[in-house]
């Protein structure tokens, strides 16, 4: 009867022992998924900075974008006025030298005494 009590308490020792091993087994994993969810956190954290960095420097490259339209616009409106105003000038100089040689023609008429 010792010897049974003895085989049974060995038995139960050995069976706790196996428990604890396998509590600390879990106790160890359960620690490396921390800080491997850690880790990921860390991860996403560097990630969702880098698209926030992105976001902005896609809101200033399309601010300067609108800024180049609105200058290019500009500029195409005072080369519209330039033109227009050139083309006058050459009407008006074509007019002037008209103008200019009916002069000489009409001073050619008279005679110096």
């Amino acid at each position: 009867m010792i010897k049974a009590i003895q085989a049974e308490t060995k038995s139960a020792v050995s069976e706790m022992d196996e428990g604890v091993r396998q509590v600390e087994q879990g106790t160890s994993e359960a620690a490396k998924s921390g800080e491997a969810l850690h880790h990921i956190l860390e991860q996403i954290t560097s990630v969702s900075l880098q698209v926030n960095q992105i976001a902005v420097a896609a809101e200033q490259q399309t601010a300067t974008t609108i800024e180049i339209n609105n200058n290019i616009q500009q500029i195409t409106e005072v080369v519209q006025v330039t033109s227009a105003s050139s083309h006058e000038e050459a009407k008006t100089a074509s007019v002037l030298a008209q103008l200019s040689e009916e002069l000489k023609k009409m001073v050619g008429q008279f005679k110096y005494a």
